[in-house]
């Protein structure tokens, strides 16, 4: 979900005043991908940078693991997924 948003951290920093304390979030999303270029949309992610964007907008235990691997799946270009997991 996050490929299609532009401000990254102005969303984390909503969801983030929207949880509950000790709520959690989930993010499923692809990672970093050069071989795709598209002007709406990220091209997937780094988790490390992005489990650092999470750490600045204040959640905690902030963990994410690559969990699937598809030929042809991201824009007809071979790509994997992760699992972001973070807590209020």
């Amino acid at each position: 979900m996050l490929l299609h948003v532009p401000d990254i951290i102005g969303l984390l920093t909503s969801l983030y005043q929207t949880l509950n304390p000790g709520g959690r979030i989930l993010v499923v999303d692809f990672d970093k991908n050069e071989k795709i270029s598209h002007d709406k949309v990220h091209n997937g992610f780094i988790q490390a940078e992005l489990r650092k964007q999470f750490e600045e907008a204040a959640f905690r235990a902030v963990s994410s693991e690559t969990f699937y691997q598809r030929e042809n799946v991201f824009m007809n270009q071979d790509a994997s997924m992760f699992i972001l997991s973070a807590e209020k």
